[in-house]
Protein backbone atom coordinates (compact mmCIF):
# COMPACT_ATOMS: atom_id res chain seq x y z
CA UNK A 1 0.00 0.00 0.00
CA UNK A 2 1.45 3.37 -1.23
CA UNK A 3 0.38 6.62 0.68
CA UNK A 4 0.69 9.73 -0.96
CA UNK A 5 0.90 12.51 1.75
CA UNK A 6 0.00 15.82 0.19
CA UNK A 7 -1.67 19.19 1.75
CA UNK A 8 -5.18 18.84 0.85
CA UNK A 9 -6.29 17.19 3.83
CA UNK A 10 -5.15 19.96 5.72
CA UNK A 11 -6.16 22.73 3.84
CA UNK A 12 -9.24 20.93 3.97
CA UNK A 13 -9.50 20.57 7.93
CA UNK A 14 -7.83 24.17 7.98
CA UNK A 15 -10.93 25.50 5.57
CA UNK A 16 -13.47 23.76 7.40
CA UNK A 17 -12.48 24.74 10.97
CA UNK A 18 -11.80 28.95 10.17
CA UNK A 19 -15.76 28.61 8.50
CA UNK A 20 -15.19 28.13 4.97
CA UNK A 21 -17.47 24.52 5.25
CA UNK A 22 -18.49 24.48 1.28
CA UNK A 23 -14.79 24.50 0.05
CA UNK A 24 -13.63 22.61 3.03
CA UNK A 25 -15.72 19.26 1.76
CA UNK A 26 -14.55 19.91 -1.55
CA UNK A 27 -11.49 19.97 -0.45
CA UNK A 28 -11.20 17.27 1.83
CA UNK A 29 -13.18 15.51 -0.89
CA UNK A 30 -10.40 15.87 -3.40
CA UNK A 31 -8.02 14.41 -0.89
CA UNK A 32 -9.58 11.06 -0.68
CA UNK A 33 -10.01 10.77 -4.49
CA UNK A 34 -6.32 10.80 -4.22
CA UNK A 35 -5.40 9.56 -1.43
CA UNK A 36 -8.23 6.34 -1.03
CA UNK A 37 -5.90 4.30 1.14
CA UNK A 38 -4.71 6.55 3.89
CA UNK A 39 -5.16 5.24 6.97
CA UNK A 40 -6.11 8.52 8.14
CA UNK A 41 -8.95 9.25 5.63
CA UNK A 42 -11.41 8.58 8.60
CA UNK A 43 -10.02 12.02 9.97
CA UNK A 44 -11.46 13.96 6.76
CA UNK A 45 -14.53 11.89 7.01
CA UNK A 46 -15.17 13.04 9.75
CA UNK A 47 -14.25 16.75 9.50
CA UNK A 48 -16.24 16.50 6.36
CA UNK A 49 -19.41 15.38 8.68
CA UNK A 50 -18.54 18.33 10.89
CA UNK A 51 -19.02 20.95 7.63
CA UNK A 52 -21.81 19.35 6.62
CA UNK A 53 -23.37 19.37 9.92
CA UNK A 54 -22.88 23.13 10.26
CA UNK A 55 -23.83 23.64 6.49
CA UNK A 56 -26.95 22.02 7.83
CA UNK A 57 -26.87 19.30 5.18
CA UNK A 58 -27.49 16.48 8.62
CA UNK A 59 -28.22 13.64 6.11
CA UNK A 60 -24.47 14.08 4.81
CA UNK A 61 -23.23 14.60 8.10
CA UNK A 62 -24.34 11.30 9.39
CA UNK A 63 -23.23 9.57 6.02
CA UNK A 64 -19.77 11.06 6.14
CA UNK A 65 -19.71 10.07 10.35
CA UNK A 66 -20.44 6.14 9.41
CA UNK A 67 -17.82 6.19 7.09
CA UNK A 68 -15.40 7.95 9.35
CA UNK A 69 -16.76 5.11 12.19
CA UNK A 70 -16.36 2.09 9.45
CA UNK A 71 -12.96 3.70 8.76
CA UNK A 72 -11.88 3.62 12.78
CA UNK A 73 -14.31 2.00 14.50
CA UNK A 74 -12.03 2.95 17.81
CA UNK A 75 -12.54 6.48 17.71
CA UNK A 76 -15.34 8.31 19.82
CA UNK A 77 -14.92 11.85 18.33
CA UNK A 78 -17.80 10.81 15.62
CA UNK A 79 -20.70 10.37 18.39
CA UNK A 80 -21.12 13.76 19.54
CA UNK A 81 -21.86 15.09 15.26
CA UNK A 82 -23.79 12.17 14.84
CA UNK A 83 -25.93 12.58 17.76
CA UNK A 84 -26.38 16.15 16.86
CA UNK A 85 -26.97 15.06 13.32
CA UNK A 86 -29.94 12.59 14.26
CA UNK A 87 -31.49 15.12 16.37
CA UNK A 88 -31.85 17.52 13.62
CA UNK A 89 -33.42 15.41 11.37
CA UNK A 90 -36.03 14.46 13.79
CA UNK A 91 -34.77 11.17 14.84
CA UNK A 92 -34.17 11.58 18.88
CA UNK A 93 -34.46 7.91 19.64
CA UNK A 94 -31.82 7.31 17.31
CA UNK A 95 -29.70 10.38 19.06
CA UNK A 96 -30.10 9.07 22.37
CA UNK A 97 -29.14 5.68 21.68
CA UNK A 98 -26.18 6.94 19.97
CA UNK A 99 -25.34 9.08 23.38
CA UNK A 100 -26.26 5.46 25.73
CA UNK A 101 -23.37 3.86 23.16
CA UNK A 102 -20.87 6.32 23.94
CA UNK A 103 -21.53 6.47 27.62
CA UNK A 104 -21.17 3.40 27.43
CA UNK A 105 -17.66 3.54 26.07
CA UNK A 106 -16.55 6.35 28.07
CA UNK A 107 -15.48 7.05 31.51
CA UNK A 108 -18.17 8.59 33.05
CA UNK A 109 -15.96 11.55 34.00
CA UNK A 110 -14.49 11.70 30.59
CA UNK A 111 -18.46 11.96 29.21
CA UNK A 112 -19.45 15.34 29.15
CA UNK A 113 -15.78 16.61 28.40
CA UNK A 114 -15.73 14.56 25.11
CA UNK A 115 -19.38 15.92 24.29
CA UNK A 116 -19.21 19.33 25.33
CA UNK A 117 -15.58 20.31 25.23
CA UNK A 118 -14.79 22.96 22.32
CA UNK A 119 -11.56 22.10 21.20
CA UNK A 120 -9.26 25.52 20.72
CA UNK A 121 -9.72 25.53 16.86
CA UNK A 122 -13.57 24.72 16.75
CA UNK A 123 -14.85 28.39 16.08
CA UNK A 124 -17.66 29.18 19.54
CA UNK A 125 -20.40 29.89 16.52
CA UNK A 126 -20.03 26.59 15.47
CA UNK A 127 -19.76 24.84 18.91
CA UNK A 128 -22.42 26.75 19.81
CA UNK A 129 -24.79 24.87 16.75
CA UNK A 130 -23.13 21.20 17.87
CA UNK A 131 -24.43 22.31 21.55
CA UNK A 132 -27.51 22.94 20.27
CA UNK A 133 -27.87 19.61 18.80
CA UNK A 134 -26.86 17.62 21.64
CA UNK A 135 -29.00 19.37 24.64
CA UNK A 136 -31.95 18.84 21.43
CA UNK A 137 -30.97 14.93 21.90
CA UNK A 138 -31.30 15.04 25.70
CA UNK A 139 -27.85 15.68 26.88
CA UNK A 140 -27.92 18.21 30.09
CA UNK A 141 -24.22 19.22 29.98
Amino acid sequence: MRIVLTPIGSKGVSQVVSGQHRDGCQTLLTHLRLNPRDPRNWRNYHMIACARYLLGDYSGAIEADRRAMHENPNQTLCYRWLAAAQVQLGRTAEAQGILRDLASILPPERFDKVLGGRTPWMREEDHARLLDGLRKAGWQG
